[in-house]
């Protein structure tokens, strides 16, 4: 412990710590139109406001509770295939507890979404000091990352709870310039997310004040500007009083007419679609899984689950199971062990498809029906091992062997 101490002091007497704040963007000088509503352009986005985005806090959801559900093992890797091994301790570790805060669900939930929204997701490892047996991870909140620094060509990790090497760290990184840190995607995505606020925003405000908020008054009789400013006053303190039903008798000759953005402008911004799209294009997700699913039928949205799972969560799995791989295995297990998260839970079908794709795989022999019944969680049965095969699909030695054992067998003339 005195030599990892005087090493990390060494590496890191420059460093001075610093919170580093949430990253914000402005919109700047898009949607002009909002602004001549009193609804500002430069307001700014973090990961709590733009999650007021319905869109964006459902498909951050789905990806993280995607992964967070799969079953994750360690598997062995044995002559003609693999073992499961559901005792062994990284086992538990990534699918029951890792720690005693958090079951395995949230854990891996909280490191995606770090990930995603702060550009880290990262959990120390904590090891028994004598034998070295893995016995916790524990998250780390992206607040208390203070800096991810290399020195000598190594990596060390300078966080609230000390200084770390990095193969004391489980690190899943969001988008990379370096691939060693990454980038929150609020950073990318801001002025998408803040055009979505900002729609949000003025669509609640037209609904509490019913559209309205601004009006002009036209008449064809001259006005003097001391009456102008009466009329605008008492109009403006009538619309502005409590209660719900508000009565404005105007003067002969006037009319009212609403100042608002047209029905088509309107109807874009109410729906917010403008932004559903992009969202779903920064999270790299199908908008059907952000509830968007018009012109679409089950066909087209049982290819688009596949989709889901190949573009959009398997990326995350194959970048969690390589960091757990090279973090979690002894040095010794690591040609011989690897660590699996099943993401073919995800494309559990209909009883109907489901049924049909077992009833090819039993009777090509491709699956024996007790490795069915396991993916149906049901014990295994005595005699079911034995894989099937068609009696009409036979290698071309099988068919030659048979012909030659009838030919032998035929009584002689």
């Amino acid at each position: 412990m005195v030599a990892r101490g005087n090493v990390l002091e060494r590496a890191l007497v420059s460093f001075v710590p610093q919170q580093k704040g949430e990253r914000r963007s402005s919109l700047g000088g898009a949607f002009p139109f909002l602004q001549s509503f009193g609804i500002s352009g430069s307001g700014s986005v973090s990961q709590h406001n733009a999650l007021t985005l319905p869109a964006f806090y459902n498909g951050i959801e789905q990806i993280t509770n995607d992964l967070a559900k799969l079953p994750k093992s360690v598997y062995k890797k044995v002559e003609g295939g693999r073992e499961k091994l559901g005792n062994h301790p990284v086992t538990y570790l990534i699918n029951d507890e890792p720690s005693a805060d958090m079951t395995a669900f949230m854990f891996w939930k909280m490191m995606i979404q770090a990930a995603i929204l702060c550009g880290n997701g990262i959990a120390i490892i904590k090891r028994n000091k004598n034998t070295g047996r893995l016995q916790e991870l524990e998250f780390v909140h992206p607040d208390d990352i203070r800096d991810i620094r290399k020195n000598d060509g190594k990596l060390f990790y300078i966080l609230k709870q000390g200084n770390f090497f990095s193969s004391e760290i489980i690190h899943i990184p969001g988008f990379s310039f370096n691939g060693i840190t990454g980038k929150g995607i609020i950073t990318h995505a801001a002025t998408v997310l803040n055009i979505g606020l900002l729609a949000q925003t003025f669509s609640e405000d037209s609904f509490t004040d019913r559209g309205l908020n601004h009006l002009a008054l036209e008449t064809d009789a001259p006005i003097s500007r001391e009456k102008k400013i009466e009329i605008e006053n008492s109009v403006n303190a009538k619309l502005n009083s409590g209660g719900k039903n508000k009565t404005v008798v105007f003067d002969a000759g006037m009319k009212y007419k609403p100042i608002t953005i047209s029905a088509q402008e309107a109807q874009l911004i109410e729906q917010g679609k403008f932004s559903v799209t992009d969202i779903a294009r920064f999270l790299n997700i199908s908008v059907h899984k952000l509830k968007v699913v018009e012109g679409m039928n089950y066909a087209s949205l049982n290819m688009m689950n596949i989709e889901h799972v190949s573009d959009s969560i398997q990326p995350w799995c194959i970048k969690t199971q390589q960091e757990c791989n090279r973090k979690l295995l002894l040095p010794s297990e690591k040609t011989t062990h690897y660590i699996k998260f099943n993401d073919s839970i995800l494309l559990r079908a209909d009883f109907a498809t489901k049924a049909q794709y077992y009833a090819v795989m039993i009777y090509t022999g491709a699956m024996t029906r007790n490795e069915i019944r396991a993916l149906e969680e049901m014990n295994a049965l005595d005699g079911l091992d034995e894989p099937l095969t068609a009696a009409n699909m036979q290698l071309m030695s099988q068919v030659e062997e048979l012909l030659k054992q009838m030919k032998q067998n035929e009584p002689a003339k």
